[in-house]
């Protein structure tokens, strides 16, 4: 093999930096970019890799990433409400996907502010999707911190891949509903892409934080791309998207309305790609998103609650307000305690029965967040035994919210990074990476991994890794200031027109990063005749530095105090058979011990998995169905759905069709998504599901 065509297995200069999925010249596998940033066979990566393609997922009717997220082993996925997916490999914490990086085409939608991934406002759908690589294991060598646990990258179809024109349109139970719409050319050296897309989701029929329904979404799309051969070398590739909906919030008060959220975000991304010879690859990228979140809500509590002198003694000692609050003398505080408590005794009693009156106004929990990045990468192939991958760039963070951080925080961060992949002989290759960042609040982290696999034959190999992940505290973490200022409807008593509210709460700061140290022995097995895929790993890591406190308006700071070890076995394989057949399955089987913290445990699911089947009957049609399960040994309970799918490939006035039909059926309509000192549950009135596709390409 030539360095030219090593290159290959990494470049194109493809400014997204991947490709569909490509095939090894040797062996016939799959090559996979995100586990190492260097493009390489399943049977040479670090770490064990999930891939999901396009067709895989139209075959089993996924219709959303999260949804499609469950036929990756070991990945925790629930849907506590309707527009409220908690997506975490491994199922520890469940307060979102904090320790797991969410990459679109290698651009991180991750939310710096709070650590969220708001999965039902991503700025693409499944339509766009041409394959989802995961990296299941710490991708903090690669990635930097929060790619702690695992890294899904969601790849998509590029304009000069696509038809010229495509619509979809599908609707279903409970009140599910999807269109989608593409259109791309080619004019000259430049290729152009748009799409446009809208989905909405009624939610569940019940849930126990309003003992109602109200829990729908609903979401809008625009994503503009283009990709320009500016010489032979050198590729521009620019894309930008917008998306905007609203997400109803399950929530029950004798004082307040449903604070539903409005959320829009837009992103900008431009990628420069030059090859300076046949094996060397310069890029430069440069990102910027910005999200915003209006969340607002009518709200009334006594006036007593808006007291400055309560306020002020709740942030020295909260026992003593509430207990004020009650009606008794509170006891066992400080001198300083005791003085405060006199002075809001004082402003109770000069309140008098008025206190007990509502004050009414407009409260927020309104967020904005911003991320620009720039990052110059480096691949080369030094020989045909030795490739390299290294960089560095710079990213500036920002978070702006009133009640959440008393105003704006930013933060500034810089990084370095390298991956190399060296061949000593055929039947070895060695792994080394490292991720170096600075972060102007934490300081320095540093992410090393090393992985050594031996090929048996040229059919099978091993994999030995050891690596670390990372996940830097995010700037509420850091810098968190939680209070409630509400804007009065009437002016109070005394003429001001803002109160705030009593209880608040503030973060200590000087946080330092969750670790998790990981040992992985995988096995791959590859036998194309079968068209069989086979990958087994055993793992055992340790989670230490976590921040697990939850986050609220009355709770304690958060610590680095907590720890939790996990140990297990994956496995997953696919195949493709004779006769039209072909198949996947997935099983996982975790042990989450020595936990320091409940929550730690909360999304835990000891054993859990998925199998699936599909057949091409001919004429078009195409019959598959899918099981998909965990255990909930932690706070949620066990799940289970099948679902069956049945398309139909036809012609309509010389345009190619597809009509998709697919039956979900659930093993219990109810689902337990939080079992502490509260139960949150949500439920379906019937176990029975149904959504219906239409697809016309021009």
């Amino acid at each position: 093999m030539s360095l030219g065509a090593g290159l290959a297995l990494f470049g194109q200069a493809r400014a997204a930096d991947v490709a569909a999925t490509e095939l090894d010249s040797v062996g016939a596998l799959p090559t996979v970019i995100t586990p190492t940033r260097l493009k390489q066979s399943l049977q040479e990566v670090p770490a064990s890799v999930t891939v999901l393609t396009a067709t895989q997922l139209r075959t089993y009717g996924v219709t959303s990433i999260a949804d499609a997220l469950r036929l990756v082993p070991g990945m925790a996925v629930t849907q506590a409400t309707g527009n409220w997916y908690q997506v975490n490999y491994h199922g520890t914490s469940p307060r979102d996907a904090r320790r797991m990086n969410v990459l679109i085409d290698g651009i991180s939608v991750y939310r710096p502010g709070l650590s969220k991934i708001y999965w039902t406002q991503l700025p693409i759908v499944i339509d766009d999707v041409e394959r989802i690589e995961v990296t299941r294991g710490p991708a903090s060598a690669a990635y930097g911190p929060n790619s702690m646990t695992a890294v899904v990258n969601i790849i998509t179809k590029r304009p000069s891949d696509v038809g010229q024109a495509s619509m979809s349109a599908g609707a279903g139970s409970p009140g599910v509903y999807r269109t989608h719409a593409r259109a791309a050319l080619t004019s000259g050296d430049t290729s152009f892409l748009v799409a446009a897309s809208t989905e909405g989701d009624r939610g569940y029929d019940w849930n126990s934080a309003q003992n109602d329904d109200h829990d729908s979404s609903t979401a809008r799309r625009l994503l503009v791309r283009s990709q320009t051969q500016l010489s032979r070398t050198t590729g521009l590739a620019l894309e930008g998207a917008y998306v905007e909906g609203r997400a109803e919030v399950p929530f029950r008060s004798v004082y307040e309305a449903p604070p539903d959220k409005r959320i829009s975000d837009s992103y900008l991304a431009g990628t420069l790609t030059s090859a300076l010879s046949g094996d060397h690859e310069l890029q430069v990228r440069a990102t910027f998103s910005h999200h915003r979140i209006e969340q607002r809500w009518a709200t009334c509590f006594p006036a007593v609650a808006f007291l400055p002198q309560l306020y002020t003694l709740y942030g020295t000692n909260p026992a003593y307000a509430n207990t004020l609050l009650m009606g008794q003398i509170p006891r066992g505080g400080t001198p300083a305690d005791d003085l405060l408590a006199l002075q809001a005794a004082a402003a109770i009693q000069q309140l008098g029965p008025a206190g007990l009156q509502p004050l009414c106004g407009l409260a927020n929990q309104d967020l904005a967040e911003r991320r620009a990045d720039i990052e110059l990468q480096d691949t080369f192939a030094v020989n045909e035994q030795l490739r390299l991958v290294s960089g560095l760039g710079a990213r500036q963070q920002m978070a702006e919210s009133q009640t959440f951080l008393a105003g704006r925080v930013t933060n500034n961060l810089y990084r370095l990074f390298g991956n190399v992949e060296y061949k000593p002989d055929t039947w070895a290759t060695v792994n080394l990476g490292a991720y170096a960042e600075h972060d102007q609040i934490v300081g320095w982290t540093f992410s090393p991994r090393g992985a050594v696999n031996f090929q048996i034959d040229e059919n099978q190999g091993i994999r030995f890794s050891v690596s670390k992940g990372t996940r830097t505290p995010d700037l509420q973490e850091q810098h968190g200031n939680y209070s409630f200022t509400t804007q009065l409807y009437l002016p109070a008593a005394d003429g001001s027109t803002m109160a705030k509210y009593y209880q608040h709460s503030a973060s200590a700061g000087g946080l330092k990063s969750e670790v998790e140290m990981s040992r992985e022995v995988g096995y791959f097995l590859n036998l194309p005749k079968w068209g069989l895929l086979f990958d087994a790993k055993v793992f055992n890591d340790r989670l230490t530095d976590l921040i697990s406190e939850p986050i609220s308006i009355g709770t304690v700071a958060q610590t680095n105090s907590n720890s939790v070890r996990l140990r297990g076995v994956e496995l997953q394989a696919s195949a493709s058979l004779d006769g039209g057949w072909s198949g996947f399955a997935t099983y996982a089987y975790l042990l989450n011990t020595d936990a320091t913290i409940a929550i730690e445990q909360a999304q835990y699911s000891r054993h859990s998995g998925s199998i699936g089947v599909s057949k091409v009957l001919g004429s078009g049609w195409r019959v598959s169905s899918a099981y998909f399960g965990s255990s909930g040994n932690g706070a949620n309970t066990s799940y289970g759905r099948l679902d069956t799918i049945v398309s139909k490939a036809f012609v309509i006035a010389d345009r190619q069709a597809e009509a998709m039909l697919r039956i979900t059926r659930l093993d219990s309509p109810t689902l337990t998504y939080y079992a502490g000192s509260s139960r949150e549950t949500s439920r379906y009135n019937n176990r029975l599901q149904a959504y219906a596709e239409l697809k016309l390409s021009f």
